[in-house]
């Protein structure tokens, strides 16, 4: 059974084999620049067992949240996991009196993007495309860029 519990603390016992699922999903530092870069951050992991098979981030930093990116383990996409993180997220933001919310969707240069349709489904639209947005990714996984990825991010909005 898949279980989705919000991090509450950042010294989880869970937090290695969380920093090494996000960073094979998301390129290598991902986890850790995440968290260094965002003051407050929450975050939330879908586990099979003791094993992270999702995650997910908010970022309280601005006037609007932004869900962070989400990453759902190969073997386990296709069963609702993506859909899960986005809907606690989401609850969790109107619970919280939020009125509107951001997402930014990883896109490769060839106009791959796994998290489009994801957000499409829960009731966000795109509004802008922005360049160079993942630009300090190193080992991007989605472009094999080494030191500067090439994606763009599609700018998704949704109100609350």
């Amino acid at each position: 059974m898949i279980e989705i519990i919000k991090l509450e603390s950042k010294g989880h016992d869970a937090d290695k084999n969380v920093r090494a699922f996000v960073d094979r999903a998301l390129g290598d530092g991902y986890f850790d620049s995440m968290r260094a870069n965002k003051k407050h951050l929450l975050e939330w992991i879908a586990f099979q067992d003791k094993y992270p098979v999702g995650w997910a981030a908010i970022s309280l930093d601005e006037d609007v949240p932004v869900l962070q990116s989400i990453a759902v383990h190969e073997d386990y996409r296709g069963l609702g996991i993506g859909d899960g993180l986005v809907k606690v997220r989401v609850d969790f933001l109107t619970e919280q009196g939020y009125r509107f919310v951001r997402a930014h969707a990883w896109t490769t240069p060839s106009g791959a993007c796994n998290s489009c349709r994801l957000l499409e489904r829960n009731k966000f639209y795109c509004t802008d495309t922005w360049s160079d947005y993942y630009s300090g990714v190193r080992n991007c996984p989605h472009c094999g860029a080494g030191n500067q990825c090439k994606c763009l991010a599609q700018v998704y909005c949704r109100s609350l």
